[in-house]
């Protein structure tokens, strides 16, 4: 599907693969167009390039409220 709605004129394009349980931040486009931007010259270079972003929050609801937990996978 995604193939299919692709701009043909686009000079890059960039997809998010989330699953169910996951979540982003309201200006994670922005942020992943920055650090695109930073590594623009790799993606000239070689016609592609990849971001991956590995870092996240486990949130635990308990009684004693919520908790959250740095992740890095």
């Amino acid at each position: 599907m995604l193939t299919a709605l692709r701009d043909a004129e686009a000079r890059a394009v960039g997809e998010f693969t989330l699953d169910d349980d996951d979540a982003v931040a309201v200006d994670f486009v922005a942020s992943a167009k920055r650090h695109f931007a930073a590594m623009k010259d790799i993606w000239r270079e070689e016609n592609r390039a990849a971001l991956d972003y590995n870092a996240g929050l486990v949130l635990r609801a308990g009684a004693g409220g919520l908790e959250a937990e740095p992740v890095n996978r």
